[in-house]
């Protein structure tokens, strides 16, 4: 049988490590056996994440991380196989979201999401790559969202680095597919982390609170599956994946819809905004 990145003793970075998808996506990778090197541009939550699954038996290492940066990414990758020798998985996890109607967010908030969402996943892709091809082979899986396959009105700009972080999956996919390395893109809907807490409390996006609230959890076991198969495009969950696909062949259809869903949204950040804190 052909050797996997998902045997034991392989290596995996994954940014935006410290919390969320991607801490989650380092706990499902550790217990396959893998080596984990966590990457995060928050030092404190690094070092925590780091010390807690050291504690739990994981053989993980942390560098802090600005994937905004190629030079930050660069030496990200250095790091890693200098201390382990190889690089068998690449996850893009770091992300960030600003909410906010194109006419009412703010220059530097554009600039922070399309550095971190779009440029993050591009520098970390480019300064790893190189290592993957020179070992011979290895995976990169990049965590886009279903804003990445549906228009998102109340965050546009998200929205955009998203439909940006899908194309480059897409083309890269097919630049690299005479070569051993592949690459993935999930498209997850809202997830329940900071970063949609931080949406709910700073008018974020109706239709991104418009269905079931997945956990990190959910979206880890896609990367997971996609390191397994090596199947280029998942989303989760699948039924929403078809439906936003579905809406995109028939634009009115997909529009009517948005309004319905829209409304439950927003019932929805009602609901959150009155929970105790």
């Amino acid at each position: 049988m052909a050797d996997s990145v998902l045997d034991k003793g392989r290596v995996a970075i994954v940014t935006g490590a410290a919390s969320g998808i991607g801490r989650a996506t380092v706990e499902s990778l550790r217990r396959l056996g893998l080596s984990v090197v966590l990457a995060d541009i928050d030092p404190e939550a690094l070092q925590t994440a780091e010390r807690e699954l050291a504690q739990a038996g994981a053989m993980v290492a942390a560098v802090v991380t600005d994937v905004a940066e190629i030079t930050s990414c660069r030496h990200l990758a250095e790091a890693t196989f200098q201390r382990f020798g190889r690089i068998d998985v690449l996850v893009n996890s770091a992300g960030v979201v600003r909410p906010g109607t194109l006419d009412t967010v703010g220059d530097d908030d554009v600039e922070l999401e399309l550095r971190v969402n779009l440029h993050g996943v591009i520098n970390a892709t480019r300064a790893v790559l190189p290592i993957l091809q020179r070992q011979g082979g290895g995976h990169i899986v990049n965590i886009a969202s279903l804003a990445g396959l549906t228009p998102l009105p109340g965050e546009v700009v998200y929205c955009a680095s998203k439909y940006g972080v899908r194309g480059f999956s897409l083309a890269l996919a097919l630049e690299l597919r005479r070569s051993p390395v592949r690459v993935s893109v999930i498209y997850p809907d809202s997830t329940e982390t900071a970063m949609l807490s931080y949406e709910a409390a700073h008018g974020g996006a109706p239709l991104g609170f418009s269905g079931k609230i997945l956990q990190p959890a959910d979206v880890a076991g896609a990367v997971v599956a996609a390191l397994r198969t090596g199947k280029r495009e998942i989303s989760v969950p699948r039924s929403r994946g078809w439906l936003v696909r579905l809406g995109e062949l028939i634009p009115p259809l997909r529009d009517a819809l948005i309004d319905r869903l829209e409304e439950t949204g927003r019932r929805e950040l009602a609901r959150r905004r009155e929970r105790p804190s």
